[in-house]
C-alpha cells in the first residue's frame, strides 16, 4: 500500500500495470478469433493456448474479487469468457469448497472429480483403474476431457440436479431466470467448443 499509495484495500486489487498486462492478453488472444473463425488451422493451437493464459490471469484474479475494487466488475468480468467453467459453478467449486477446505478430505471438492480414474487423496477408495493414473495417456485424457466436459457439464449438471458439488459443497438452487440463463450459457459453451468447430475446420 505504501509502494502504491493507496490504501490497503486497493493493494490487495491489481495495479495498473498488471491491468494493462491482462488487457495485452486480451487483445493478443482476440487478434486470434477473426483467424479462428475463417478455420485458419494455425489458430487451434494457438487460439485455445491464448484464452487459456488469459483465463488464467483475470478469469481466477475476478472470480476470487481480487481483480478490482468494484465488486460489480469482478462478478461481470468472468461471464466474458466463461471457458473453464461456469462462474457460478466455481465459486462453488473452488472458491468456497477448494480454498476453504484445501486438501481435507469429504470437504474438499477438488479431492473428488474423478474418483473413478484418479485417486490424489486417502479419503478416495482406491479402485484397480486407479494403478495406471500416472501414465501420460490418463493425464492427457483426464485433462481434455475432465476439465472440458467434467467440470464444465457433468460436474454442473450434477450440482444443479443434488444441490451440493462432488457432494461435499452445498449449492443454492437457481431462480428459474437465472437457471434460464445458466443454461443459455452452457449451451452456448457446448456449441463454441464442441460443434462449431466441425464446421468450420
Amino acid at each position: 500500500a505504501k509502494q502504491r499509495d493507496c490504501s490497503l484495500y486497493e493493494a490487495a486489487k491489481a495495479s495498473p500495470e498488471r491491468w494493462a498486462f491482462i488487457c495485452t492478453l486480451a487483445i493478443v488472444f482476440a487478434s486470434t478469433l477473426p483467424s479462428f473463425a475463417a478455420g485458419r488451422y494455425w489458430t487451434l493451437l494457438a487460439t485455445p493456448q491464448l484464452a487459456w493464459i488469459l483465463i488464467a490471469n483475470y478469469w481466477h484474479d475476478s472470480l476470487h474479487f481480487s481483480l478490482s475494487s468494484d465488486w460489480r466488475v469482478n462478478a461481470f468480468l468472468p461471464y466474458v469468457l466463461p471457458l473453464l467453467s461456469s462462474p457460478w459453478i466455481w465459486y462453488h467449486q473452488h472458491v468456497l469448497g477448494h480454498h476453504v477446505y484445501t486438501n481435507i478430505g469429504f470437504k474438499d471438492p477438488d479431492l473428488a472429480h474423478a474418483p473413478q480414474l484418479l485417486r490424489e487423496h486417502t479419503s478416495i477408495s482406491w479402485k484397480e483403474s486407479h494403478r495406471t493414473q500416472g501414465r501420460p495417456s490418463r493425464i492427457a485424457f483426464v485433462w481434455s476431457i475432465g476439465a472440458s466436459a467434467g467440470l464444465n457439464i457433468l460436474s454442473d449438471l450434477r450440482a444443479n440436479i443434488k444441490l451440493s458439488y462432488n457432494n461435499v459443497v452445498p449449492y443454492a438452487q437457481l431462480t428459474k431466470p437465472r437457471m434460464a440463463a445458466h443454461i443459455l450459457g452452457r449451451c452456448w459453451y457446448l456449441f463454441i467448443v464442441f460443434i462449431w468447430p466441425f464446421f468450420v475446420f
